[in-house]
């Protein structure tokens, strides 16, 4: 290592959960490191994604809830909702948050520099157009930003069509929305909305939403849209979008016109990899993202390392939070060897998760399954707390896990166990004889377990 004060260890380009592990995992490890990003620490995941999402989630969650209550001795005519408070609530939970990477990158002595970056060649940066730091090793972990075609974005002011990251600057509730795409995002968005009170339409141009989810767990989804009010509009397109006086007009490509008071781009993400510099280092990109050697993370280009969204799908802050701890372990010279499975988690009402393989993926490779679905409609502590929507899904051969997918109440802390059970490749009999407390929702996992194990007697 260098003494000189502007030379270290590892530098990282980035700041959201790819780049702020990476940074508090290599300082850890005795490397003098620093984090720079242009924006504020946390990303996207912690200042407009994951978690003010789910804030939101949380809120039209206890809004619904309030129906079920008077059965539970509890009067409720009281209550309101306020859209400018819940923002305020989101704003301290974020800050929160973000002081806690703080304390995390003051205990490990990573320097965190806001400002922007720039390479001037494959080991040194220029910060802000005028000081350089050089580094060993350069992590890219710029992460993904929405993507807002630009033919429908025309003609409008900043703000007025929304995405994750500024829909948090609403304070009123938009009476009606329009939500164009079916994927994650616009998903989440559509049941949060409708259940605070919006008319919501989602426009996705594809034959179907949530095409990554089994057919089955989108078909339980669509049934809970509906009941929420929300309209679906498949294998149509948003010609155009005009401002207009109550708000926004839409023309799909059927030529049906859509008045609404908002309009939501949720038409998927795309990397952040044009940083400036790059190029001439000899980075390669395919389609925007940067390729990695996946035991390594290192790019074409040795000393530059790449982790998190702008290193490929699936975008996901577990998954680039990985990466970095990954990435830290192959520095250390302790690369993890284990197989990676990631779940997927949909923050819809009720929650969904998956991980595996689908049921429509086994039918078209021809590999042979069995499927195995218990409801939650008998489990105790669903009953209790009055959600027993949906179901667990299994999908095994022999006494082998290919799949699991679930919708219901807390699908979210319920897979990591399946999860684990995947990527160790713990036989379904071993998994379904693991003991698991009563009265919880994960009993639909042991039921649906023996049941696919055939000791379900």
């Amino acid at each position: 290592m260098s003494g000189q004060s502007n030379h270290y260890d590892a530098a990282v380009i980035g700041a959201g959960p790819a780049g702020y592990t990476a940074g508090i995992r290599c300082a850890a490890t005795g490397m003098k490191t620093i984090v720079v990003d242009r924006a504020e620490i946390g990303g996207t995941c912690l200042n407009t994604g994951c978690v003010p999402t789910k804030i939101l989630v949380q809120a039209a969650h206890d809004l619904l809830r309030l129906a079920d209550l008077p059965a539970e001795g509890i009067e409720t005519a009281a209550a309101s909702f306020s859209l400018a408070r819940l923002m305020e609530r989101k704003t301290l939970i974020v800050d929160h948050l973000k002081k806690g990477v703080n304390f995390l990158f003051k205990k490990n002595k990573v320097e965190f520099r806001r400002a922007s970056a720039e390479f001037s060649d494959a080991k040194t940066l220029v910060l802000d157009g005028t000081e350089k730091i050089s580094a060993d090793r350069v992590i890219i972990a710029t992460g993904s930003s929405p993507v807002v075609p630009a033919a429908l974005s025309q003609g409008f002011e900043p703000g007025i069509l929304l995405t994750n990251e500024n829909v948090f600057s609403l304070r009123e509730l938009p009476s009606s929305l329009l939500v164009l795409g079916g994927g994650f995002i616009g998903c989440e968005f559509a049941f949060v909305f409708a259940a605070l009170g919006s008319k919501v339409t989602i426009v996705e141009q594809l034959p179907e939403i949530l095409l990554s989810f089994d057919g089955e767990v989108v078909q339980e989804l669509k049934k809970r849209l509906a009941k929420a009010g929300v309209e679906i509009v498949t294998n149509t397109a948003v010609s155009s979008l005009k401002k207009i006086p109550a708000g926004v007009e839409a023309v799909l490509a059927d030529a049906r016109v859509i008045p609404v008071s908002a309009a939501l781009i949720a038409a998927g993400r795309k990397p952040n990899s044009a940083i400036p510099g790059l190029a001439e280092t000899g980075v390669k990109t395919e389609k925007g993202y940067i390729p990695v050697d996946p035991a390594t993370f290192e790019t074409n280009v040795p000393g530059i390392f790449a982790i998190g969204d702008v290193s490929g799908p699936p975008l996901l802050a577990h998954k680039a939070s990985d990466d970095a701890e990954r990435l830290s372990e192959s520095f250390a010279g302790k690369p993890r060897k284990t197989p990676r499975i990631i779940p997927q988690v949909l923050y819809t009402i009720p929650e969904a998760a998956s991980v595996g393989a689908t049921e429509d993926e086994l039918i078209k490779s021809g590999r042979p399954y069995k499927k195995t679905t218990v409801p939650f409609v008998p489990v105790a502590r669903a009953r209790i707390m009055g959600e027993t929507a949906g179901f667990c899904k299994l999908l095994t051969h022999g006494d082998r896990l290919l799949g699991a997918h679930i919708v219901g109440p807390l699908a979210s802390e319920l897979i990591p166990f399946l999860s684990l059970g995947l990527e160790m490749s713990i036989p379904v009999s071993v998994l379904s004889r693991h003991v698991i407390s009563h009265p919880t929702v994960s009993e639909v996992m042991k039921d649906c377990l023996a049941a696919a194990s055939g000791d379900d007697t």
